[in-house]
């Protein structure tokens, strides 16, 4: 009799936790939290052959999510002088390639960035 009860309390228990969500999120056991991501900028990969030239890493100061990243690669991509692009948000840094022969003027890269709502901090050129 004592185990039938124990039973029919537990059955009526998770009946009860389906039907309530605020029982069944809390009974849902807790998501485990993602690796965190490489804080260094790392640029782009080159793509074979010799048709990069140089690179610069701007620093954006603003960017606090995907979206954000996204539409700055799309802007960026739009330029005919760039041949890669990496937004990493977790640095906020935005690593540019410029294919060989090509450029654009530090200014032109503020400009972009700024239009879209974020802060220039830093822009620094290295070369291939």
């Amino acid at each position: 009799m004592k185990i039938l009860i124990v039973l029919l309390l537990f059955t009526s228990s998770l009946v009860f936790a389906e039907t309530n969500p605020k029982v069944s999120a809390k009974a849902q056991p807790k998501a485990t939290p993602k690796a965190k991501a490489d804080t260094k900028a790392n640029p782009p990969v080159k793509t074979g052959g010799n048709n990069i030239e140089y690179s610069k890493i701007i620093t954006v100061h603003g960017m606090v999510c995907a979206f954000c990243s996204n539409s700055l690669e799309k802007k960026f991509k739009k330029e005919e002088a760039i041949d890669q692009v990496k937004v990493d948000l977790t640095s906020k840094k935005v690593s540019v390639l410029f294919k060989k022969g090509k450029s654009i003027e530090d200014k032109k890269l503020k400009e972009i960035i700024t239009s879209s709502g974020f802060k220039v901090v830093t822009i620094e050129s290295t070369t291939r």
